[in-house]
């Protein structure tokens, strides 16, 4: 049993990044696969609570998906490992492109680079995901592919659109169709729709906050073309309720639709 110490502590703990400028938190505590208890503590928008119902950014979790519905491709014979990234995309080989393979890009051995140096106007231009990955296409490589390892969203974004074209599907479909929907899913989004745009956690740049440093590469808020989920309601027997956050924190708006993180989203 988790005891009530614990929960005590972790509980602590949210409040502590409340209180120094995180805007909204969700939290849930599950022992041998059975929920015992749920916290929600400050603003998940300007206008809401954080609460049960909040739909949360998944950010880099995303990752998880894209390659997850890239190795149902695989297991479906549509696509390998060993494809090059310029057989589906032929114009993609400059600089040593045409050696690029989609295991590369799921492993983060491509040599890409990790993102435009625009990403924020690109984002806030609400650009497709095809349109953002082509910018990939050109620019030097950080080392040649095979040979060394840096993390990529250009890589994984590329990776997810070479087994979707594989697949005859868009990437969201292919990740809906292979992933959330096999999963159960049922409060995960890719993308969420617009009836469910009220109650998405809109959420801030907290990648700057020293507590959160493992956060610099989870942009939540500037990933509009990522899955987003939602924390379930369970009954539980954890007696704390959501508090709003007194701090006045700053907002970025993104293109949100309804966002859980439910089951093994969270």
């Amino acid at each position: 049993m988790i005891s009530v110490d614990r929960l005590d502590a972790a509980v602590a703990l949210v409040d502590r990044f409340i209180g120094e400028g995180v805007p909204g938190v969700g939290l849930i505590v599950a022992e041998h696969g059975e929920i015992v208890g749920e916290y929600y503590a400050g603003l998940a928008r300007p206008d809401r609570p954080a609460d049960v119902d909040t739909l949360w950014p998944l950010a880099s979790i995303s990752k998880l998906y894209a390659a997850a519905g890239c190795m149902a491709a695989i297991e479906e014979g549509r696509i390998a490992l060993s494809t090059k990234a310029a057989t589906i995309f032929p114009e993609f080989t400059l600089g040593g492109r045409d050696k690029i393979t989609l295991r590369h890009l799921l492993t983060h051995t491509s040599g890409l680079p990790y993102e435009s140096d625009q990403m924020a106007k690109r984002l806030a231009a609400r650009i497709s995901l095809d349109e953002m990955v082509r910018e990939s296409y050109e620019g030097d490589l950080l080392f040649a592919p095979g040979t060394d390892q840096s993390y990529s969203d250009y890589g994984i974004g590329l990776a997810g659109l070479m087994c979707a074209k594989a697949m005859g599907l868009s990437f969201p479909d292919l990740v809906r169709s292979r992933v959330i929907d096999p999963g159960h899913l049922l409060d995960t989004y890719m993308p969420p729709p617009e009836t469910e745009a009220s109650t998405c956690a809109r959420v801030t740049t907290l990648w700057a906050l020293p507590l959160l440093p493992t956060t610099s590469h989870a942009r939540p808020a500037r990933k509009s073309f990522g899955p987003r989920a939602r924390t379930s309601r369970r009954a539980s027997s954890f007696p704390y309720r959501s508090t709003a956050s007194a701090s006045a924190p700053t907002w970025t708006s993104t293109a949100c639709k309804r966002a859980p993180a439910r089951a093994s989203s969270t």
